[in-house]
């Protein structure tokens, strides 16, 4: 019995002496477990599922850069009035004679176009000349000189095909029965002419 009792007081001092060691309790500090889940990226991968192995293909929506727009040619309106000032008259002999405008045809824009003229007051063998442009821009005339039943046969933006007639033998001037057909071409760069034309047509002097 005396030894029971002294242990009990042996630990009770001991408990006191424990609790007189500091003024200020230790704080214990809790533990706390957090879970944060990612947010779904909003890019989407673009690889396919090589193995196989499920998840399926993640693909991206791609827009396609526009296509350029397209260049509009460069094009001018002809002036007429003022091209036929700048070439000779239809008749060397008569000074005051002069071009009347006629037909004309062709794709102005883009490509080449056309203007035919004929001699005022003309008989059926007068001089003929005829004026081409392209994109409306003037380039001259078809031939350098002056020549007689001209008449323009078709046209494309690229080509105009233009028929002479001319006299032979004892035609008489209403009816040539020479013919010859040459092709006014665009190049490129100039209009060039396919064909040849015989003396009957230009007389020699071009």
């Amino acid at each position: 019995m005396i030894r029971f009792g002294t242990s009990l007081l042996a630990f009770g001092a001991m408990s006191m002496l424990a609790g007189c060691g500091s003024d200020t309790p230790t704080a214990q500090t809790p533990t706390v477990t957090s879970t944060i889940t990612a947010a779904p990226s909003s890019t989407q991968s673009t690889s396919p599922d090589p193995a196989g192995q499920g998840g399926g293909t993640a693909t991206d929506t791609v827009t396609p850069a526009a296509d350029p727009a397209p260049a509009t040619p460069d094009c001018a309106t002809p002036d007429v009035t003022a091209d036929i000032g700048r070439i000779a008259g239809p008749l060397r002999s008569i000074p005051d004679a002069y071009w009347v405008r006629g037909e004309s045809g062709g794709t102005r824009c883009p490509g080449l176009s056309w203007v035919s003229l004929d001699t005022d007051g003309a008989t059926a063998s007068s001089p003929m000349q005829l004026l081409i442009y392209h994109n409306g821009y003037f380039q001259g005339t078809g031939i350098k000189c002056n020549a007689g039943y001209q008449t323009v046969l078709s046209s494309t933006p690229n080509s105009i095909q233009v028929r002479y007639r001319y006299l032979q033998g004892d035609d008489i001037s209403a009816r040539p029965s020479g013919s010859a057909t040459v092709t006014f071409r665009w190049n490129g760069s100039a209009v060039v002419m396919d064909g040849a034309l015989p003396y009957g047509v230009t007389l020699g002097q071009c």
